[in-house]
């Protein structure tokens, strides 16, 4: 992802008036003269691949050991200018773990600018470059462990490098997140010494991730306000409503004088300048979110001789700002404001959306006379089934506080809901009959502690009491199958670390004593089962989503052969993916050969990847030289079925994000209204020409079945029932047979009379 750099003129900016520099997920930036030949160069903070600052921030604290090199997570970098400008190629780059900000400012005071990164992820810390006239390398650097992660629901925490104490010698305000920010005082009085020999003050603040500093009262101390972003978990928002402001005094700590408070809304960024030319510094908050909404107003407080006051504001429109920047960009000697905007809508608090289902039709039209829209909030899985023995299914939606089951009348009318509450939030789900009693049961995956997994036993009235268990491993995907084919079911694990296979017994309890696995450093994303070589035994078919130790997404998805019931983690076939969110099996060219097919989420440069369709070569082996490539856009998940019922199979392709900026001429991530597609299969395959694209945001994963038979994906099943043993008299009887036969449905008996038995009878 580029830093941006538009460039002012008279007429103000413009989209194509700009300079794009090549960055690992900037995040920060800082500009000055470092060389000292009168341009000024641009320093840019990077934080590595896009998802592992957020994972290590979440994760725990680590002592990371090791040299710079051998520790970063990115090379963050200096672009230099010269009298020609910018070049892509003059740069000079310095490892960095999980920048967010830089500094430059003389900390030494030796004549030359030392640069000072904010380190995040699970080693906070200060990470000083020093100058020395001839640039900056890694054996010229001290670093200093700091509060807070740096990083928190994605938006980075900063520095501000000003000397505070009046003693000529800069001091850094760090806001980093978590329950204080910090002053770190300098100390370097006779000469460089340990940053971690300077005292420090902890100002109490709620995730502050910025901070501004000024004499806001004009008493000639310096000030410093700390926005204030959220006051709980990053899987739990509840927005922070108050900035907190440390007044300067006699003794130079912030720590004298009770902090004033002013109303925010989810603030991530604080800047301050005299916007009204009053003489008094004005306080500026880029405002992110409410209880409800992203679409929340910025504020402007102005400063007085009595400092500020809730009723003396100004309020600007804005749709969860992020950041901003108080300047005179036209040169009219009047300070401008620059908001910058990231989200709109409701948020995860904000209560209820709308879900939609779209109905199937020959017409293939997906308008909205063909929707009906569902409330739900926070969905991660969704699974179809008749749970009632109604003759039509049901769906069971998978929520961050249990399942909610919605039932549909024969007009596609929404007949009924009920809830089933569990205490944890689920993150995929499958249906089978567990028990053999012949109600449907549901099986509830979560990556809640070291995983999570509920089994809800169905019944008339819908499921039992969960029964809860702990399996040991994050989980993102479950799915229920007779891999030995003993006629015995088990129950497939998928999720942080491999997969597990958990036998299921005849009252549809877990054992969970005598668990096998594919373990590995991994992440499984999504399992399916198919026989794919028709041996008589199903394979095991794993979306790979990252390596676990490196965060990399471009990693291999596997096929995992089935040896007559046995497993290996050495015995499987690779097929290069790229974040492979969702796999499936499918018959997608009706040449009765089994297809393996991939959504791509996440190249990690790029989310625009297309979804992988790999056949099998004449000897029955998948090969990534025999890969076949659909359009779409962080594919999160998919769906091979006949939609339109003209028997050739079609390709439902939920899009996640899609491009609205590029990188030179490679288009990234950034739209989330992208729309998902369908790629309508006829006797000559699939063709961008005929995809009908379907309204929707940001989905993530589709219904959790499969079309077709588990083992070879035919469009039937079959099953032949025990045997009903009768003694009756001689006589004229009429059989009978009662039930639900849906759909193309067909029922037929076998009667044995004596030792005589006659063919089967319709």
């Amino acid at each position: 992802f580029p830093v941006f750099v538009y460039w002012g003129g008279p007429d103000g900016f413009a989209a194509d008036k700009k300079s794009e520099f090549p960055t690992e997920t900037g995040s920060g930036v800082a500009v000055a003269d470092l060389d000292g030949n009168g341009f000024l160069d641009l320093v840019i903070s990077n934080s590595g691949p896009e998802d592992d600052i957020t994972f290590a921030s979440r994760g725990p604290l680590r002592n990371v050991t090791g040299s710079p090199e051998e520790t970063a997570t990115a090379h963050s970098r200096i672009y230099w200018q010269s009298t020609i400008g910018f070049s892509p190629e003059y740069y000079s780059e310095l490892p960095t773990r999980y920048a967010v900000d830089v500094e430059a400012a003389d900390m030494d005071s030796d004549g030359h600018l030392d640069l000072v990164f904010l380190q995040g992820g699970d080693s906070p810390a200060l990470r000083v470059f020093y100058g020395d006239g001839a640039g900056y390398s890694a054996k010229n650097i001290d670093e200093v462990a700091v509060s807070g992660r740096g990083w928190f629901d994605e938006k980075s925490g900063e520095i501000v490098v000003t000397d505070l104490n009046a003693d000529h010698r800069p001091d850094v305000v760090v806001a980093a997140g978590g329950d204080q920010a910090q002053v770190f005082w300098n100390r370097f009085w006779n000469g460089r010494d340990k940053l971690d020999k300077w005292p420090r003050s902890a100002l109490a603040a709620n995730n502050p991730l910025s901070a501004a500093v000024g004499d806001f009262n004009r008493d000639g101390l310096l000030d410093v306000a700390f926005s204030g972003y959220s006051e709980a978990s990053a899987t739990d928002l509840k927005p922070v409503t108050e900035a907190m402001i440390y007044w300067g005094s006699a003794t130079r700590t912030f720590v004298t004088l009770p902090p004033s408070t002013l109303p925010v809304l989810g603030s991530t960024c604080v800047r301050s300048a005299d916007v009204n030319g009053d003489g008094f510094l004005d306080l500026a908050f880029a405002n992110s979110f409410d209880d409800e909404t992203f679409d929340v107003p910025s504020y402007l407080y102005w400063g007085a001789e009595d400092g500020f006051s809730a009723a003396r504001r100004e309020e600007l429109t804005g749709f969860g700002a992020v950041t901003l920047a108080l300047g005179d960009l036209n040169r009219d000697s009047l300070p401008d404001l620059f908001l910058g905007n990231r989200d709109s809508g409701q948020n995860q608090s904000g209560g209820l959306l709308n879900t939609y289902l779209y109905w199937g039709n020959p017409q293939r039209s997906f308008s909205s006379a063909m929707v009906t829209k569902i409330l739900l909030r926070e969905t991660a899985s969704s699974s179809a089934a008749d749970f009632y023995d109604e003759g039509r299914a049901s769906l069971a939606w998978v929520d961050n506080g249990g399942v909610l089951v919605t039932r549909f009348n024969d007009r596609r009318e929404i007949s009924g809901t009920a809830r089933f509450d569990l205490p944890f939030g689920g993150t995929t789900s499958t249906v089978a009959d567990l028990n053999h009693d012949g109600w449907l049961d549901l099986v509830v995956g979560g990556l809640t502690g070291e995983g999570a997994l509920a089994v809800l036993l169905g019944n008339e009235s819908g499921f039992e009491k969960p029964r809860l268990y702990e399996p040991g491993m994050q989980l993102l995907s479950v799915c229920v199958a007779d891999l030995g084919q003993t006629g015995k079911l088990e129950l497939l694990l998928g999720g942080r670390g491999g997969w597990l296979r958990c036998p299921i017994l005849a009252d549809g309890t877990l054992d969970f004593g005598k668990v096998q696995g594919v373990k590995g450093d991994f992440q499984v994303q999504r399992l399916s089962v198919a026989d794919l070589n028709n041996d008589g035994f199903p394979e095991v078919i794993a979306a790979q989503y990252r390596k676990m130790s490196t965060r990399r997404n471009a990693i291999d998805s596997a096929i995992y052969w089935n040896r007559k019931g046995k497993f290996s983690l050495e015995d499987y076939s690779g097929l290069p993916t790229f974040g492979a969110h969702w796999a499936s099996v499918a018959d997608v060219d009706g040449n009765g050969n089994l297809d393996a097919i991939f959504s791509n989420y996440h190249g990690e440069t790029t989310r625009v990847v297309p979804l992988f369709i790999y056949p099998p070569n004449a000897n029955g082996d998948y090969r990534a030289g025999d890969l076949i490539t659909l359009l779409s856009y962080s594919a999160s998940s998919h769906m091979v079925t006949d939609v339109d019922g003209d028997q050739f199979m079609d390709i439902v392709v939920m899009n996640h994000t899609g491009p609205t900026s590029y990188i030179g001429l490679k288009p990234k991530s950034g739209n989330h209204g992208i729309g998902s597609y369908v790629y309508w299969g006829g006797s000559d395959g699939f063709s961008s020409s005929r995809r009908t694209t379907i309204s929707s945001y940001g989905p993530h994963t589709a219904l959790n079945a499969e079309n077709g038979d588990m083992m070879r994906r035919r469009t039937f099943e079959t099953y032949t029932s025990p045997w009903e043993k009768k003694t009756i008299t001689a006589g004229e009887y009429t059989l009978t047979l009662n039930g639900f036969f849906a759909g193309g449905a067909t029922c037929r008996a076998f009667l044995q009379l004596g030792s005589e038995s006659d063919d089967w009878i319709p």
